[in-house]
């Protein structure tokens, strides 16, 4: 319908916009009560995940970081060297039946 006059502005109504309408109506169809619980579920165990990877990752990098920072060694025993000439030639020591390295780090 097309209104025209001289004084006023002209107002015109189109059949273009039944398109936009059918894209809400299928958006309506589609957001149905479970379905919004299911994507939303969907979201809050992505997000979740993200948290979880990125916490992981902070912690990790934190560690890593103070144990640089620090030079604590710990002697442990080396259990695959039976022998002490075996142990020697690595550059560890031989004491009490055992075969002991003195630079061993706790964080490696």
């Amino acid at each position: 319908m097309k209104v025209t006059n001289t004084n006023k502005p002209t107002l015109v109504f189109s059949k273009k916009n039944k398109g936009h309408r059918k894209q809400g109506l299928l958006f309506n169809k589609f957001m149905t009560p479970t379905n919004t619980l299911f994507v939303s579920g969907l979201f809050l165990v992505f997000v979740a995940s993200m948290v979880a990877i990125f916490s992981d990752l902070f912690i990790s990098s934190f560690l890593s970081i103070s144990a640089n920072q620090s030079s604590d060694f710990h002697p442990t025993s080396i259990p695959w060297l039976k022998n002490k000439s075996d142990c020697e030639h690595t550059g560890r020591i031989w004491s009490s039946g055992k075969c002991w390295d003195n630079e061993h780090n706790p964080m490696f």
